[in-house]
């Protein structure tokens, strides 16, 4: 196991902000503590590029909502990607 030097947030990580669309940390001191556990124990020479892995978190689901949206039938209230979503519709992708 090796001490945690820094974990750093992608500028489109919106799951701990106040308001947010889709998957949202509920209780961000138990996420943070059960995500620091899984980073230190992760085998890190085992990824292909340093520094660079996935990592499940099954012990952070309690700590995690997935969101909720308004109902819609349209693709593009759920996906920012519409064309691809109306591919899916049709069968295509």
């Amino acid at each position: 196991m090796s001490k945690i030097s820094r974990i750093a947030l992608s500028d489109i990580v919106t799951a701990f902000n106040y308001r947010s669309i889709g998957t949202k940390v509920i209780d961000e001191q138990a996420f943070w503590e059960t995500l620091s556990e899984a980073v230190e124990a992760f085998d890190w020479s085992t990824c292909r590029v340093p520094g660079q892995a996935l990592i499940d978190l099954p012990g952070a689901i309690p700590f995690v909502s997935s969101g909720v949206g308004k109902p819609s039938d349209l693709a593009s209230a759920y996906l920012r990607r519409e064309y691809a979503a109306l591919q899916q519709q049709e069968g295509s992708l």
